[in-house]
């Protein structure tokens, strides 16, 4: 009887530490998942607001040759010869950010920085420079080097009527390491996107920017999200315009991603 008792006390105490075992992992185990959700969420409020600074501070210096550039198109006189005007343009960019500086008047005849003949043809961003505005955009084919580059345009105005545009052209490595200069003291990565996910600008790897890059391109392939994105719901929040975040795991490394439009053009920062 004894026996029977001692057997069946012992019984209850391994059920007992076995109950109270599994409660005490479950607690642990959801006490984890809470703080690293928290953990989580401090993270990505903390990377969004360094974001934000960090795309203030990349946008205005983006803008600032465009700035120069209108300061130049606003003093020109009307007597001014467009040889004249382009030559103060290229020896006012200490930075030699600019690989050549274009007049081009209404009926697309123009004057070049470069001595070479080129072929002007009117364009969505040649129309808004003529109708008074100034942009920066990215064509896969400057029709001065025939390559990717970066447009500066600015119009210069006689009594208030536009008598051209000027246009700068930018190659876009130097434009990577003008726009992304320390960027994140070098503990982070910069990449400037359009709505597609074309690759305009990086911090990363300025030396690859072409045609063919595409910031989604394999991504999931070569990359494991760690939340519940995919490259379509990204995709669809940069259509909407609007900001987002996202992790992924690029081999060993886990990556917080942050993006917001940069409101120039349809460009997006990562």
């Amino acid at each position: 009887m004894f026996s029977f008792e001692s057997r069946k006390i012992r019984v209850l105490s391994v059920i007992c530490i076995v109950v109270i075992s599994l409660f005490l992992m479950i607690f642990i185990i959801s006490y984890y998942s809470s703080i690293k959700k928290i953990l989580t969420l401090d993270t990505e409020e903390s990377m969004s607001f360094v974001a934000e600074v960090n795309l203030q501070a990349v946008k205005k210096r983006i803008q600032a040759p465009l700035e120069k550039m209108l300061m130049i198109a606003e003093v020109v006189a009307s007597t001014d010869s467009p040889e004249e005007v382009i030559d103060l343009m290229s020896k006012s960019d200490n930075k030699k950010l600019f690989a050549d500086f274009t007049w081009i008047e209404p009926d697309l005849s123009y004057y070049t920085s470069v001595n070479k003949e080129i072929d002007i043809k009117m364009s969505s961003t040649l129309e808004q420079g003529f109708a008074g505005q100034s942009y920066i955009a990215y064509t896969l084919k400057s029709p001065v080097t025939e390559k990717p580059a970066v447009l500066y345009g600015v119009p210069v105005r006689d009594e208030g009527k536009v008598r051209a545009v000027i246009v700068g052209s930018c190659e876009p490595k130097l434009f990577s390491a003008f726009s992304f200069m320390n960027t994140f003291e070098g503990k982070g990565n910069n990449y400037l996107i359009d709505v597609e996910g074309n690759i305009i600008a990086s911090s990363f790897n300025s030396e690859n920017i072409d045609e063919s890059n595409n910031f989604f391109e394999s991504f999931e392939e070569e990359r494991k999200f760690l939340d519940d994105k995919t490259t379509q719901k990204i995709y669809e929040t940069l259509h909407s315009n609007e900001k987002g975040s996202f992790i992924y795991k690029n081999g060993e490394i886990q990556v917080l991603t942050c993006y917001e439009p940069i409101g120039i053009q349809n460009w997006f920062l990562f």
